[in-house]
């Protein structure tokens, strides 16, 4: 059995298109269908339950690192997502983190200018 304790981002929302969309009664069953597809890597629970005590689950087969550019403030929604070497922001001067979780790793892709495993070192040449 596979095991993955989910972190949360409160009143978060990643923006893409899910793979999957459900009603649960608690927020631990999406985490439990989100295991169950090798493709899902995070989802978004809804804040709060509908008129009948249910709440909106999307499962999505990425996660905010990939996807920074569609990951927002919400207030209707919860995101979750597998803890990752990026959540200590390892990268420097604007590079973004590529968590490699296979490798329980990570790679920075740094911007122009800049270079090294956390895109410390500068590039400028005079």
């Amino acid at each position: 059995m596979f095991y993955v304790n989910f972190m949360i981002d409160q009143f978060s929302y990643l923006n893409i298109t899910s793979i999957g969309r459900n009603l649960i009664q608690d927020e631990n069953d999406c985490g439990y269908a989100c295991l169950e597809i090798p493709s899902c890597f995070s989802y978004n629970v809804a804040a709060f339950p509908d008129v009948n005590g249910k709440l909106l689950c999307e499962l999505l087969s990425s996660d905010k690192y990939n996807n920074s550019d569609k990951f927002n403030a919400s207030k209707e929604f919860h995101h979750f997502f597998i803890p990752s070497s990026c959540d200590n922001s390892p990268c420097k001067s604007s590079g973004k983190c590529v968590p490699r979780y296979q490798e329980n790793g990570y790679k920075c892709i740094c911007v122009k200018g800049f270079t090294g495993k956390n895109c410390e070192t500068s590039k400028n040449y005079y």
